[in-house]
């Protein structure tokens, strides 16, 4: 077939389906995104061919790793960067031929830069970081739990000096936990926690004086157990908190003048819990230290205790001996309890501390904030109090009667929510509220271990409120306050029996709602 006739034919096609056709036919040139891409992926697989200029061996000559430094390379006629003015410094190449001199083919012009942006990934044994600078002065950015600082590059087989970059300072660098251990003194790292540069003259000998015994006494355990971010810090205090206080006891929270407050909670977690996750949602420091502990006697398993005893500190602060209490560690302020207070204590202490960190658990808006009060009293009183509804009375009606209430409760929340969360992508107040009584209904399933099937619930209706339970369950200030779902049905059977020696059994025996209990 003629050209002439491809063309007509060709065209005739195009007509027919309503295309315009140039011919000859061009590739559409890459967008500048598309090109940067290429260039990428490119140098990424020829980082063990680049080349860097060196005026000293001839003009336009350049050395590799593949001939070393004493023998120039020069580019091939045929490669585009032959034509570049000026000529790049640094370049990748694909193959080197030999006649009289050597010549690189297929080059493509590198962006030092790009080389130096490449090294701070990490990863690449041709590429190293080099020495921290400490000028520009290395930081921590505490919104961001990262520590920051300035390095020179170098690309490891020429020895070459690439451009110098701010780069995450790897785990692996024991600069990292030196700029780390001076955040944590200058109170940057942990809200609540107070500033402590009066340990050292100064807290920049962290960073230049390795050799100096007190500089050594802070960054060798940072360095010891790797914590060099504040996640990392709370990790490591986790187990702590957990081992001392997750079946019995109470928990130390600084107040945000530094001085240390204690809340106490107890084997049952519900309304302690709220105050627990806030304490936790901020990212106040805390200790626990027992205040209620069950009775048992010899033999006995956590199925048979009935009542507690009481820790004297709990009593002092609070004649009633009910948790969650908060106090300072001084003791020199009245205590705050009432779980929904302590949720607006933590918010307190965090506004006050002025640092940056998790959103507030109550709205910035004073209309939201005060619907935020009252969506958090209703599950007070028709989440929670219906819960211990259905488990304490001796009375089949009276459990019934809670049992509906409770399902329509569920409802009422579930149709309310406005994304993962109540008011939508943040945990508020409202959450921390009703997750305690939602995660021992479907997580831990206590009604159905004590009530018939006449008391179930229906899943497949309640799908969203279980999504919203598990958007929750997954964050890290929640899963710290989490007891073991068996042995927590395990302290809900002396309710289920009529036996609890607790306020709440009480009120709700005596006919009142639990949430009344005094």
């Amino acid at each position: 077939m003629c050209a002439t006739h491809a063309q007509c034919s060709s065209s005739q096609s195009c007509r027919e389906t309503d295309l315009e056709l140039q011919l000859p036919l061009l590739p559409k040139p890459p967008s500048a995104r598309q090109a940067l891409l290429l260039r990428e992926c490119i140098v990424e697989g020829l980082l063990d061919r680049v080349a860097v200029s060196c005026p000293d061996l001839g003009n336009r000559a350049y050395i590799c790793a593949d001939l070393g430094r004493e023998r120039p390379v020069f580019i091939h006629t045929s490669s585009n960067a032959f034509r570049h003015r000026p000529h790049p410094s640094v370049l990748v190449f694909n193959e080197i031929i030999s006649t009289h001199k050597h010549f690189m083919r297929d080059c493509v012009t590198v962006d030092p830069l790009q080389l130096a942006k490449r090294a701070a990934a990490g990863g690449c044994p041709l590429l190293q970081l080099g020495e921290f600078l400490p000028v520009p002065a290395p930081r921590y950015l505490s919104e961001q739990d990262k520590v920051l600082a300035f390095a020179s590059p170098l690309y490891a087989p020429l020895a070459y000096s690439l451009p110098t970059v701010e780069v995450d300072v790897p785990s692996e660098s024991n600069f990292r936990y030196k700029v780390f251990a001076k955040a944590l003194l200058e109170g940057m790292v942990v809200r609540g926690l107070p500033c402590q540069d009066k340990l050292l003259a100064r807290p920049t000998l962290l960073l230049h004086a390795p050799t100096n015994p007190r500089v050594s006494a802070v960054v060798s355990p940072l360095w010891q157990f790797r914590v060099g971010s504040r996640s990392q810090l709370l990790a490591k205090w986790r187990p702590v908190i957990l081992t001392k206080g997750l079946t019995q006891g109470t928990s130390t929270a600084s107040a945000q003048d530094g001085a240390e407050s204690k809340r106490q909670r107890k084997e049952d977690p519900s309304w302690k819990q709220r105050a627990w996750i806030a304490l936790n949602h901020h990212q106040i420091p805390y200790e626990y230290v027992e205040a209620l502990t069950l009775k048992l006697e010899p033999g006995q398993t956590l199925k048979d205790a009935k009542g507690y005893e009481k820790h004297p500190l709990l009593l002092k602060h609070h004649p009633s001996g009910l948790v969650p209490t908060i106090v300072r560690a001084d003791e020199s302020q009245p205590a705050v309890y009432e779980s929904l207070t302590c949720i607006e204590f933590a918010d307190d202490l965090a506004e006050k501390s002025k640092r940056a960190g998790p959103r507030p658990l109550l709205p910035e808006d004073p209309v939201l904030r005060a619907r935020a009060r009252i969506w958090a009293s209703w599950a007070d009183k028709n989440i929670s109090s219906n819960f211990y509804a259905i488990l304490v009375p001796t009375d089949v009606e009276r459990r019934r009667e809670g049992h509906a209430k409770l399902v329509a409760a569920l409802q009422k929340l579930q149709d309310n929510l406005r994304g993962p969360f109540f008011f939508g992508d943040d945990l508020s107040i409202v959450d921390i509220a009703a997750l305690p009584w939602c995660y021992r209904i479907f997580t831990c399933g206590i009604i159905g271990r004590y009530r018939d099937a006449s008391f179930s619930f229906d899943l497949t209706g309640l799908a969203p409120l279980q999504a919203w339970l598990d958007a929750c369950l997954a964050l890290p200030a929640v899963q710290q306050t989490l007891p073991d779902p068996e042995r927590l049905v395990d302290t809900y059977k002396r309710y289920a029996d009529g036996t609890a020696e607790s306020k709440v059994g009480a009120a709700v025996r005596a006919g009142k709602s639990a949430h009344e209990h005094e």
